[in-house]
């Protein structure tokens, strides 16, 4: 790119730990490289092993803190308490905070983080998206009461609390509808939604798009008219940019770097984790104030602009160039 040669190394996540033992021939690769500049992302065994390694060679590297994995961790384990989850916490927790003191420049996507994890070698670069995707997309001129909600399929993401609200607004919206899309992560965990849907009698009206191609996701976003997120954390949020880029007003919760994405009674509505309340009230305003609905619709598209990759890969070229 642009006379740039790229070289991108990766392995799937259960090879991981497999993949730290090819570090040699990893270093071997980079420095077969003329003043290269190497890109860690996430927290893992083998980036800290590369993050140790590209220090003691003096290869120039900068890494971006992907959320915090400590937190995160941290949370899943108060979930459901295991030794594995607490072997997980305490090694991951470990290799985030070495990562931390060693690595010379750090990229993390919101002041929350930086301010979380305290540390000076931190640089604020939000996590991009592609603008034409959404531009391109085809918005149907009379919309259904849709409400769109897009995150992983976790506990982290609170969907039984959106559910939960969703029963609430119900009582006063009956025509309004729910869809809930996500990449799998906690199959346990959908088996706890698709049980909560059935007993507060919402089949008819929420559906589950698991595991679904981008391109129904983002047909999902089209036909929406609110966006909803009960996120117990988040560093940034992606799906909350992607839904401002949309020009849906956003309700989500007052959590981790949300309030830095989405700005309260201007793009949408922020409330306490666990309102269920909260949500439902704020969801009712944006169905049914079709003025209200619209003047957050057209500042959520203009705020959306702030997350666009040409502004955000500049700001990112511009700290390789530092190095």
């Amino acid at each position: 790119l642009d006379g740039i040669e790229i070289l991108q190394l990766g392995a799937p996540l259960k090879l991981l730990i497999s993949t730290a033992l090819h570090i040699p021939a990893i270093l071997r690769k980079i420095r077969a490289r003329k003043n290269p500049v190497v890109h860690l992302h996430g927290t893992g065994l083998m980036e800290t092993l590369l993050c140790i390694m590209l220090s003691f060679k003096r290869i120039h590297y900068v890494w971006t803190l992907h959320g915090i994995t400590e937190k995160e961790t941290l949370a899943r384990m108060n979930d459901k308490f295991t030794i594995g989850a607490l072997g997980r916490y305490l090694l991951y927790t470990f290799l985030e905070r070495l990562m931390l003191l060693i690595t010379p420049a750090v990229i993390v996507d919101t002041h929350y983080v930086k301010e979380t994890v305290s540390r000076k070698n931190c640089i604020v670069i939000p996590q991009g998206i592609f603008l034409d995707e959404f531009r391109k997309l085809e918005i149907p001129q009379i919309k259904e009461k849709l409400i769109a909600c897009v995150g992983v399929i976790d506990p982290r993401k609170g969907h039984v609390q959106t559910i939960e609200a969703f029963a609430q607004l119900k009582k006063y919206q009956p025509e309004a509808k729910l869809v809930i899309a996500g990449a799998m992560s906690d199959p346990g965990y959908l088996e706890v939604m698709k049980k909560r849907i059935e007993a507060l009698d919402l089949e008819n009206c929420v559906t589950l798009e698991i595991q679904q191609p981008r391109a129904k996701v983002l047909d999902i976003l089209a036909r929406a008219q609110v966006f909803t997120l009960h996120s117990r954390e988040e560093s940034q949020g992606i799906a909350l940019c992607e839904a401002l880029a949309c020009g849906l007003p956003v309700v989500a919760t007052r959590v981790g770097g949300i309030p830095y994405v989405v700005k309260d009674l201007e793009t949408g509505y922020l409330v306490t984790f666990g309102d269920i309340n909260g949500v439902a009230a704020s969801l009712k305003k944006l169905l049914t104030n079709d003025i209200l609905r619209k003047e957050m619709s057209d500042r959520a598209k203009e705020a959306g602009n702030d997350f666009s990759w040409n502004s955000i890969s500049n700001r990112i070229m511009q700290v390789y160039h530092q190095l």
